[in-house]
């Protein structure tokens, strides 16, 4: 199991997560978990400059190899904008525009 310790401060998240199911998806994971490298022998990988929103996204679009998408929009929170707009509601997330690109984003980058 490899921990994954995302964004900074009170909002950054974990995630404890299988290594062969990041490494099988990734080739940064891949890459950063290996036996010689400090984050394979810590099975520890931080991602400070990340988003703990879009890498939840991220995890799931990892997992189910599909996002389920609503096409009704969330209201952003107005007290920050760099906060992430994503509401769920059953078996469906909706996200804004600006989610699905930092989304694409960090994927692109993993």
């Amino acid at each position: 199991m490899a921990t994954i310790h995302v964004g900074m401060g009170s909002s950054s998240r974990e995630w404890l997560i299988p290594a062969t199911i990041l490494s099988r998806r990734s080739v940064f994971f891949k890459n950063a978990l290996k036996e010689w490298s400090k984050e394979g022998q810590d099975q520890l990988v931080t991602l400070a400059d990340d988003d703990p929103d879009i890498f939840s996204l991220y995890l799931n679009a990892l997992y189910y190899e599909s996002l389920t998408l609503k096409s009704l929009p969330c209201i952003p929170p107005d007290d920050d904008e760099h906060q992430t707009a994503v509401c769920h509601d059953e078996d469906l997330i909706a996200v804004d525009h600006t989610t699905l690109c930092h989304l694409f984003v960090l994927a692109e980058y993993l």
